[in-house]
């Protein structure tokens, strides 16, 4: 090479080099821009449930609200397994750029207590809660236990004894009764099932003490005369039920276990997206028509901000931490 043609090769590179830190500016208005105009494609929602749980019709009620205000779709995809975390999981190392999200259920915040997950909750970043599902603490119809104090006098005189069923370790009703014995300082001989219908089988055959199970399961029960219901599991009564009293109004005070669902996206999502999100989540849960769906599944809503329900994922975290404490299963 000539030293002319390296001259001449020199100088293209510095031009080349003003040109760039010229166009820089240009480049972020353009990156800003494209940030602005969010979203502009369709948004993945993934369901850490099987098709056709109260969670997945809540989550789907919620997406086709979502997609009215964003003007742009909004999927709503299964992706079961693990008590949900492998949704979770995907979501967590997805890009952090609002297009894919996790409609999930409180297990997201169980399962770093019970098996290894591969999110850090204290990363995931929340964007709002939906919805609760009351639970309803029941017994058969012809028990003598009557009432919440009847059920802690009977435990604390027979402890061990009184038996009830759940969905496994971690599931709604095994938390819920977790809660109870502590608040209550009893102890009772707890059955895990394959799921929550069957553990219902035995309980109206009567080989069950007890159950705390979702509204929806028991209220057709309570109202055919097959269950007593003892009292709601929220912490104030449910419009879906307004003459079941709680928990604890009927002898065990400041008892609550609320089952709830909610909004998360990939950790280092931009502020904006997520307020956007929120936002969009806060307008759609008014909506008359998620309101009546939410209410035929059994659902009440329960939003909570980004900065609440993140604040709210943490302490769920590690509440379940202290119930779960000796349930570890290979974390």
């Amino acid at each position: 090479m000539t030293l002319s043609e390296r001259s001449a090769r020199r100088a293209i590179s510095r031009r080349a080099a003003v040109l760039g830190i010229l166009a820089s500016p240009a480049l972020v208005r353009g990156a800003a821009a494209q940030g602005a105009s969010y979203p502009d494609k369709p948004i993945r929602m993934l369901i850490g449930t099987a098709p056709g749980a109260s969670v997945d019709l809540s989550a789907r009620t919620l997406a086709t609200q979502m997609e009215k205000l964003l003007k742009v779709s909004v999927v709503a995809e299964n992706r079961p397994g693990a008590n949900s975390s492998i949704a979770a999981a995907y979501v967590a190392q997805s890009a952090p750029d609002g297009y894919t999200l996790q409609f999930t259920a409180q297990s997201i915040a169980v399962n770093p207590n019970l098996i290894k997950v591969g999110y850090d909750i204290s990363t995931i970043a929340a964007i709002a809660s939906v919805a609760s599902i009351p639970q309803t603490l029941v017994v058969p119809a012809d028990s003598p236990i009557k009432d919440v104090a009847g059920l802690i006098a009977a435990a604390t005189k027979n402890p061990n004894k009184l038996n009830y069923g759940s969905a496994g370790i971690g599931s709604p009703p095994h938390l819920a009764t977790q809660i109870f014995e502590q608040m209550a300082k009893v102890h009772f001989a707890h059955i895990p099932y394959k799921g929550t219908a069957p553990a219902m089988t035995d309980l109206l055959a009567g080989r069950l003490d007890f159950m705390i199970a979702s509204l929806p399961l028991t209220k057709p029960y309570v109202e055919a005369g097959r269950l007593r219901a003892l009292g709601i599991s929220s912490a104030r009564r449910s419009p879906l039920a307004p003459n079941i009293p709680t928990i604890s109004e009927m002898g065990l005070p400041g008892y609550e276990s609320s089952y709830w669902v909610g909004l998360v996206a990939p950790p280092t999502t931009p502020p904006d997206i997520v307020a956007l999100l929120d936002r969009t989540v806060a307008q759609a849960v008014k909506s008359p028509e998620l309101e009546k769906v939410f209410h035929t599944a059994g659902m009440e809503v329960y939003y909570k901000s980004h900065q609440d329900f993140g604040v709210m994922l943490r302490d769920e975290t590690k509440r379940f931490a202290t119930l779960l404490s000796g349930f570890n299963q290979g974390k």
